[in-house]
């Protein structure tokens, strides 16, 4: 996600300029959700976005312990063991997110999607990028030394992960 380029060459030959942005419109369905890029919705989503999906339970979580993580674990772990992962409710085979994180706060009562797909339940999702917590993300040796994350970064990958606050069964 981080990197750098040079502004100019050795000449004073400018390679880069600034260039106007615009934001896309807020997501309002799981198919424009998914297709927003997550630094874009870092700069340009403040508020809280809600939307329909199917909500599902992973059959298998992470496994693996690769000796370090992010703090608050629940919003940058490099190894997530997700309650849920959300599906487009329009198609019975489409994409499946897992890359999402649960509030801690979160209320999951009454709520038990299965792992297949005609045990999915319909919800409308809430939720929001740039979650206050993530102002405080930090990355932790459990072992092995932490890969070359500068503290920006970690903050800035917490900062573009998708916080679920908000889980609402859809009545049909």
């Amino acid at each position: 996600w981080l990197g750098w380029v040079a502004e100019a060459g050795l000449d004073g030959e400018r390679w880069i300029e600034a260039d106007r942005f615009e934001c896309p419109a807020r997501p309002r369905t799981f198919a424009a959700f998914r297709t927003l890029e997550p630094l874009v919705a870092v700069a340009c989503e403040t508020g809280k976005i809600r939307f329909e999906a199917r909500l599902g339970r992973p059959e298998a979580t992470c496994g693996a312990d690769p000796g370090w993580t992010i703090e608050p674990e629940w919003l940058g772990s490099p190894c997530p063991h997700p309650p849920f992962f959300l599906a487009d409710p329009y198609e019975a085979s489409g994409d499946m997110l897992f890359d999402l994180a649960w509030s801690p706060r979160l209320d999951a009562t009454g709520l038990n999607p299965g792992v297949e797909p005609q045990d999915f339940l319909n919800v409308y999702v809430t939720g929001r990028y740039d979650h206050a917590a993530a102002r405080s993300c930090h990355a932790v040796s459990n072992d092995v030394p932490v890969p070359d994350l500068q503290p920006g970064e970690v903050v800035l990958r917490c900062r573009a992960m998708f916080v679920v606050t908000k889980l609402e069964p859809i009545v049909p």
